[in-house]
């Protein structure tokens, strides 16, 4: 299960109840990267605690934030992974059926109440 307090505060189990997120696991191919505090762009498979990293908070502002742990770390493993891309700006997101993204049907929301849906239910035509 995912309890999202808020963006900022997300509390989670290990061991999903969702079937889908029990058959495939994981979240982001190993060379996914995700931009740093400092700037440089790092490579998922090569995060430590601590490292900061860029997230969104509560109100759906941009912000850094500690990098804690890997719930599902199998660097071996084979996985499926959708693609979610984007027009603009054009972007390509690989990640699993089961991983939580934030989606609203409507680009005039406010981000802070984009509401979350797995990667498998994200449709085209909505914003991420």
């Amino acid at each position: 299960w995912v309890y999202y307090e808020s963006k900022a505060h997300i509390h989670c189990s290990v061991k999903s109840d969702h079937s889908m997120a029990a058959k495939t696991g994981g979240c982001f191919p190993g060379n996914a990267s995700v931009l740093m505090a400092d700037g440089r762009r790092k490579n998922v498979s090569e995060l430590r605690a601590g490292d900061r990293v860029q997230t969104v908070d509560s109100g759906g502002r941009l912000t850094f934030s500690a990098f804690l742990t890997f719930l599902d770390r199998e660097p071996e493993a084979v996985k499926l992974f959708h693609a979610i891309e984007t027009r603009d700006p054009p972007r390509r997101l690989l990640l699993t059926a089961a991983h939580l993204v934030f989606v609203a049907d409507n680009r005039t929301l406010d981000l802070g109440r984009f509401r979350p849906a797995f990667a498998s239910e994200v449709r085209p035509g909505q914003y991420v």
